[in-house]
């Protein structure tokens, strides 16, 4: 069995993610000027938004999606390795969908330049082109990111 299973993002898992959520994502949500779970709330309302299940406690332990003007976005808690090694193995088709389901040809964000495990996970999906020269946003540095064509890929 697998250790996580997607489905649609509930109220009920935003407010059991929101204090649980790595320090580097919660950083970016203080930087970005977002709680939580408003940049959690707002995936909800203007887009599509998933919560990544645990399959043996069915808590959530991270949350993805886009939104309005082809934004892509995650929140995680800490994740052991094994899920780690799914939402890995697993992001591919979980960003393909949200491309799809966006309409649009491209989805993007920005990620904290500091944010190294999140850089380091975008580059191993092989789904994301990173601009290396960090832009400034609020005063702080932030990597311009943007999924690359399904057709592209291969």
């Amino acid at each position: 069995m697998k250790p996580l299973s997607p489905c649609r993002l509930s109220g009920q898992h935003v407010r059991l993610l929101q204090d649980r959520l790595r320090a580097s994502d919660l950083e970016e949500c203080r930087i970005l000027g977002y709680s939580p779970m408003g940049a959690m709330a707002a995936g909800l309302m203007f887009g599509d938004a998933f919560a990544a299940l645990d399959t043996e406690t069915a808590q959530p332990v991270g949350a993805f999606g886009w939104s309005v003007g082809g934004i892509i976005w995650s929140l995680w808690t800490p994740l052991t390795k094994l899920q780690s090694l799914q939402v890995l193995r697993e992001s591919p088709n979980w960003i393909a969908e949200l491309v799809r389901l966006s309409g649009e040809k491209r989805l993007s964000n920005h990620v904290l330049a500091t944010n190294k495990s999140t850089l380091e996970w975008l580059k191993l999906t092989k789904c994301f082109a990173i601009d290396p020269y960090p832009v400034v946003l609020r005063g702080e540095e932030f990597n311009y990111i943007e999924t690359i064509p399904a057709m592209e890929l291969n």
